[in-house]
């Protein structure tokens, strides 16, 4: 992610539950359904199974969802034990406000 992202005020900050995850051409890849220390856990619509997606391979985050690198199948990957080994949370911030020194 670039320096410019973060200053636009037009990008959002965190990654959320529910969020839609989409591939670099735009295409629904799933919902967010938690967040790992290292990756999106992804969920299909009308799946139970989730795919990972690393958090290295976010692109940006808009108000209409989570882009990531990779087209398709080539963008996720199997969980595998991931979940049981990741600590889960549903808010993953990008950036810390800054802080001032009075």
């Amino acid at each position: 992610m670039g320096a410019a992202w973060m200053e636009s005020p037009f990008e959002r900050r965190s990654i959320q539950h529910a969020m839609k995850v989409r591939d670099q051409d735009g295409k629904v890849l799933g919902k967010v359904a938690c967040i790992g220390q290292t990756v999106l856990f992804v969920r299909r619509r009308f799946s139970r199974q989730l795919w990972a997606v690393p958090l290295s391979h976010v692109e940006r985050v808009t108000g209409q969802g989570v882009y990531v690198s990779g087209r398709e199948h080539a963008a996720v990957e199997p969980v595998g034990d991931r979940l049981r080994t990741e600590i889960i949370t549903a808010v993953h911030p990008l950036a810390e406000p800054a802080r001032t020194h009075a």
